[in-house]
């Protein structure tokens, strides 16, 4: 996840790798959501924080994003992470 920060310290862009096929279905939906910032296009969404992405959705994004991440893990790694 990368957070992108105005000159105020707060966040107008949230970028979270989601599966391609639900990040192409939601940019499709909601202009908020766009191709991510200086990442792969195809596995990262960038989430304008205006306040038009429902709080569920964006909660719905990152469990999403939290589990692609972790799956990239050894089980070893994950179960280090999950023990914290």
């Amino acid at each position: 996840m990368a957070v992108c920060l105005d000159e105020q310290d707060n966040p107008y862009y949230i970028t979270l790798k989601l599966r391609p096929e639900n990040g192409m279905d939601l940019q499709e939906q909601h202009e908020d959501i766009i191709p991510g910032y200086y990442m792969n296009k195809k596995h990262w969404n960038s989430i304008k924080v205006n306040g038009s992405i429902s709080d569920q959705l964006l909660k719905d994004m990152l469990d999403e994003a939290y589990e692609l991440v972790l799956s990239s893990f050894s089980k070893k790694r994950q179960l280090e992470i999950l023990s914290l």
